[in-house]
């Protein structure tokens, strides 16, 4: 297992990056503008900003000055970025604490995250991946989904951890399995204290006072569609066995408060002059408020305000009395 050195930082850099992926010819997949906002950058962006400015309120932290990035390797602009980073911090300047966070690591993206991780530690930095890949693949081979999941009893698991996975804590990257909403904290704290475990929990926490996301115009504005993204809940009540959700976000549904979810779009309204966004649930009917939140739309539009939205839902959702009818207004 490598140690990672204690440091005494008068700067903490944060980078985080949402990776690319490969296609058959080896080459990263890179486009001069995205199709659609990465929901868990943008939160994690939220968190970590929202993370740094506790730990700053703190005597040992007090004169600490934050600079946090959200990047995507996909995306042409951010990539020449990427390169730009990396050549300020090959100097290696003193009294930086450089924490690099590859964030909704999916599998098809999890060799090109490894790469950047490679790149970045030589620069001197601390690594951190999380997303469906490692969390996916933690819950089903080393926890156990019966262990979270009562109903699914006899679901097999080796309890071994992935040995992907444990490739990376033996060369010093710190995994972080689940969500971040209260844990994030905890490991920026443990990395500025030089004393960061390899494998973090973050669970199922519940979202109902959770930060939301915080879209930046400059980063929105690199995507085609201009749409913004929001999850009003996350996990999902239905025991597919073909769908990985259930397996990290659980079949126990958290939802945000409704009141928050209008207030984002009443924002997104001021920022852009309309709010156009996708709900990323992956099943919004299963939201015990879907009703509050379709009237608070409605309301929003009958004063005047242009709202336009994407929104996931099972083909069960007819059935719901309202929902369609809401939905259209």
């Amino acid at each position: 297992m490598v140690t990672l050195a204690k440091t005494s930082a008068k700067q903490l850099v944060v980078i985080l990056i949402m990776p690319s992926s490969y296609d058959n010819n080896g080459y990263v997949n890179r486009y001069r503008w995205g199709v659609l906002p990465s929901n868990s950058l943008v939160v994690m962006d939220t968190l970590t900003r929202s993370a740094a400015a506790v730990l700053q309120q703190t005597p040992a932290h007090a004169h600490l000055e934050v600079e946090v990035h959200m990047l995507e390797d996909g995306l042409s602009a951010d990539a020449r970025r990427l390169k730009e980073l990396e050549r300020r911090f090959g100097n290696k300047p003193n009294g930086v604490k450089l924490i690099v966070g590859l964030v909704g690591v999916q599998t098809r993206q999890f060799p090109r995250a490894c790469d950047l991780i490679a790149r970045w530690q030589k620069l001197g930095a601390t690594c951190v991946i999380g997303g469906f890949h490692v969390s996916g693949s933690i819950a089903t081979m080393h926890t156990g989904i019966s262990a979270s999941d009562i109903s699914r009893p006899n679901v097999p698991c080796p309890h071994l951890m992935p040995p992907e996975v444990q490739a990376l804590m033996d060369s010093g990257v710190i995994v972080f399995s689940g969500e971040a909403e209260t844990k994030w904290q905890e490991v920026l704290g443990d990395i500025l204290k030089g004393a960061p475990k390899m494998l973090y929990y973050g669970g199922q926490p519940s979202l109902w006072n959770a930060p939301l996301p915080k879209h930046l115009p400059a980063y929105v504005k690199k995507f085609a569609t201009r749409l913004t993204t929001i999850d009003t809940g996350r996990g999902c009540p239905h025991p597919c066995t073909f769908c990985t959700i259930i397996n990290v976000q659980g079949r126990d549904p958290r939802w945000r408060n409704p009141e928050d979810i209008i207030a984002f779009v009443r924002e997104q309204c001021a920022i852009y002059g309309r709010a156009s966004f996708f709900f990323t649930d992956d099943n919004f009917v299963r939201n015990r408020k879907w009703e509050t939140i379709l009237d608070g739309l409605i309301a929003l539009r009958a004063q005047g305000n242009g709202v336009s939205f994407m929104l996931e839902a099972d083909l069960h959702c007819g059935d719901e009395l309202r929902f369609l009818e809401k939905a259209a207004a």
